[in-house]
């Protein structure tokens, strides 16, 4: 866990300089083998937690707020969680850190959680006494790299040098580091699971990362299920695979090892980017088309698409393919279909001079 912040619940009184050496080296011993005194201070319980397993060696909050947290999902779990299960159990923890304290608080952390997902969470603010404003900021790379030009020294790093095409990086910062990149500022108590470089805040998006295998691995504890009727939104599955029968592509493929289907792809209608996840990996330039502005930058910060037009789709197709030079069949094109939830089926499906569907 990298905490930056001003934790007031689990801001520990350090102990008084006037104290002899000896009455220090037993409150020390006391905390240690009890975990119940901190320096005068009683070590704070989160979640269904009752007896403390994990206690800070030295005094700062972020050892603190970090065994805190680490007692209450251990006080929670006798089986390994699924992604959707602690994301949820993590989101609770963190308001009932902040709660009551909402003014004096400011919470920023990265938390890693076995070998592929991380949490990042942010509740921003200013240290008393401070202007410094301490806050979560986040950018994903992919292809095509190109150049970043570091915001405090004259320095540049061209990425297209150190990055493949199926990469895809996630930065994780308290202030922006380059001038010429789109970074997200965490919004107030926002909580993102990170996976494959890319960022996901519902239940149910946890839940797909957790159905391809990369939930958390234990040899001790045993790994729980997902339930089947929950989380159960699965649309932009259900086009993915549409998709793929209609151009016989193979839906099994993994991400990274699937070739590329078109070098341009676009997504009308794209919404908050959900429908253009899985279709990431299969187009090098990937627009998102989407009317709602608020939609539109919620796409923006999922980080899955190459750019992102606000715009009527009729219009910006007739903008942005107005010639036969710019419409090839080396183009897919896609537009998220109305889907029959009952029968699972696309009803609606057409050719043109592109592929589309």
């Amino acid at each position: 866990m990298a905490h930056n912040g001003e934790v007031p619940l689990f801001t520990l009184k350090p102990p008084n300089p006037n104290t002899p050496r000896e009455e220090q080296i037993n409150v020390s011993i006391q905390r240690t083998n009890s975990g119940s005194v901190l320096n005068g201070n009683k070590m704070p319980m989160l979640g269904r937690c009752k007896d403390a397993i994990y206690h800070p060696v030295g005094d700062t909050d972020s050892e603190a707020v970090f065994c805190g947290i680490l007692n209450a999902l251990r006080a929670e779990f006798t089986t390994l969680p699924t992604l959707p299960v602690l994301y949820e159990a993590i989101q609770r923890l963190c308001v009932e850190v902040i709660k009551g304290r909402e003014s004096e608080t400011v919470f920023n952390f990265l938390l890693g959680c076995g070998q592929y997902t991380m949490f990042a969470f942010s509740w921003p603010g200013s240290r008393p006494g401070s202007t410094v404003w301490n806050g979560l900021h986040y950018l994903v790379r992919y292809p095509p790299f190109s150049k970043a030009v570091l915001k405090d020294c004259d320095y540049a790093v061209d990425f297209s040098d150190t990055n493949g095409g199926n990469d895809r990086v996630a930065i994780i910062a308290t202030t922006p580091l380059t001038t010429n990149e789109n970074w997200n500022e965490f919004k107030r108590g926002q909580l993102l699971m990170f996976d494959y470089g890319l960022p996901y805040s519902r239940p149910y998006e946890c839940a797909a990362i957790e159905k391809c295998g990369r939930g958390l691995l234990s040899r001790s504890m045993p790994r729980g299920e997902i339930c089947p009727h929950q989380y159960q939104y699965n649309i932009p599955t259900l086009l993915f695979k549409a998709v793929c029968k209609v151009l016989g592509k193979d839906e099994g493929g993994n991400e990274g090892t699937s070739s590329i289907w078109s070098e341009r792809g676009v997504d009308l209608g794209c919404g908050s980017g959900l429908s253009g996840l899985p279709f990431r990996h299969c187009v090098r330039q990937l627009t998102g088309v989407e009317v709602s502005g608020e939609m539109a930058e919620e796409a923006r910060e999922r980080g899955c698409y190459n750019r992102i037009i606000v715009g009527d789709a009729e219009s910006v197709l007739e903008k942005e393919f107005e010639s036969d030079e710019d419409i090839c069949t080396t183009q897919l094109r896609v537009e998220r279909p109305a889907l029959d939830i009952a029968t699972n089926k696309v009803i609606s499906c057409h050719w043109q001079n592109n592929l589309g569907l």
